[in-house]
């Protein structure tokens, strides 16, 4: 028996191609086609599935559009919701956010979706701690005319228009006004002084203020310490308490960092404070805290904000300290005097250290002629190598 053709214009199609097998004697089918006829009728059982499951998707779309037509809402929610959500569903999976179980949400027999039992999901982003740098607990009387708060109230900060008004009062020739505000400000010193205005009304008071009133508004900051010397705007007011208050009224700035020293050398706002302690204490106040700093000059010599507290070291401390920063740059001093931050550390030491310190270091970065002569040629060792000879002239 031989293969009959199609007809003109008949397409070449599964229909034809079973018909045509089965026309075909088994018996002189060869043993490939005999393996291909299994994978045939699969194809053919697919391809029945596929049209079953596209006519059903095609019924459902029609049940959704006539269901938004006959309500005469427009239809904001697609036309097919999720499946039933199988027990290996991620826990973040949209599906878990609906207020019905997935049986109530689709129905076995008409895998109609029911769009009644659907929920919003509900935001994913946890709601944050805003902590005691946005909120301060203040203990005060009436507002006034500042507007001051009850007692133990937890307030926002103030306002613009009430720092501005603080500031008015602060220099006003009225005494009476400028207690008033002085008061407002010591009640309120830890609000003022995490916000960008208040900030600068409490550097005013400091400013203004006599030896109590100063030791006052500082001791409002005590337990806080840390937190307000990373803050962007309350470092500027611990800042202005080092410089204001006797260094015996800072022993609890000092007392609070112990421990962290290395820590806050590493910080925009806390390496700040850290340079005002070593400028305005004596020696034998921080030592303590110089102490941890030399531990890790290493690291804080390379550090963006420590080498700014290195370089503080250098030119306020002891002898014995700045003995110490040399050692550490001697030791390395071809790669520190390469060191784009670094570099600005050896630059200082051949500055502010002992004559015999300066005289090592220029000694071991002359010790290697090609290796000057690199330096020299340096973006960063060219500035040290300036100095050397500045340094050579004395």
């Amino acid at each position: 028996m031989q293969w009959s053709a199609p007809a003109p214009g008949m397409e070449f199609d599964g229909e034809w191609f079973q018909s045509s097998m089965a026309a075909w004697p088994s018996t002189s089918l060869g043993q490939e086609d005999a393996a291909l006829m299994p994978k045939l009728q699969l194809a053919d059982a697919a391809e029945g599935d596929l049209e079953s499951s596209t006519a059903s998707l095609q019924g459902m779309e029609d049940i959704s559009q006539e269901d938004s037509t006959s309500t005469g809402d427009s239809p904001s929610m697609p036309s097919l919701l999720f499946p039933p959500t199988p027990e290996h569903s991620p826990p973040n999976s949209p599906r878990f956010y609906c207020s019905a179980s997935p049986a109530n949400l689709w129905s076995e027999q008409s895998m109609e979706p029911s769009i009644a039992a659907f929920v919003p999901m509900p935001s994913l982003v946890p709601e944050l701690d805003l902590g005691e740098t946005q909120q301060a607990q203040v203990t005060s009387h009436s507002r006034g005319k500042f507007g001051k708060v009850p007692a133990n109230e937890t307030v926002m900060q103030p306002s613009a228009v009430e720092c501005e008004n603080a500031l008015a009062q602060l220099s006003a020739d009225d005494a009476s006004k400028k207690h008033e505000a002085m008061q407002w400000v010591v009640d309120n010193t830890w609000a003022l002084a995490t916000s960008p205005n208040g900030c600068r009304v409490v550097q005013r008071a400091l400013d203004i203020a006599g030896g109590p009133e100063q030791a006052l508004l500082a001791g409002q900051l005590q337990g806080r310490v840390r937190e307000a010397s990373i803050s962007p705007h309350a470092n500027h007011v611990l800042q202005k308490c080092v410089e204001m208050l006797p260094p015996d009224r800072l022993q609890f700035i000092l007392d609070e960092m112990k421990g962290h020293a290395v820590t806050t050398a590493r910080h925009r706002f806390g390496c700040r404070v850290l340079e005002r302690l070593i400028e305005h204490c004596p020696t034998w106040q921080t030592e303590g805290l110089l102490e941890e700093v030399l531990g890790g000059a290493s690291q804080l010599c390379r550090h963006t904000f420590g080498n700014f507290v290195v370089q503080h070291v250098l030119e306020h401390g002891t002898p014995p300290q700045r003995h110490i920063v040399a050692d550490m740059l001697h030791a390395d001093i071809q790669r520190m005097a390469r060191h784009r931050v670094a570099s600005h550390v050896v630059r200082a030491a051949l500055v502010h250290c002992a004559p015999e310190d300066r005289q090592r270091l220029v000694n071991a970065m002359r010790a290697d002629a090609s290796e000057l002569a690199d330096l020299a040629h340096h973006h960063c060792g060219s500035f040290v190598v300036r100095e050397m000879r500045r340094e050579m002239r004395r």
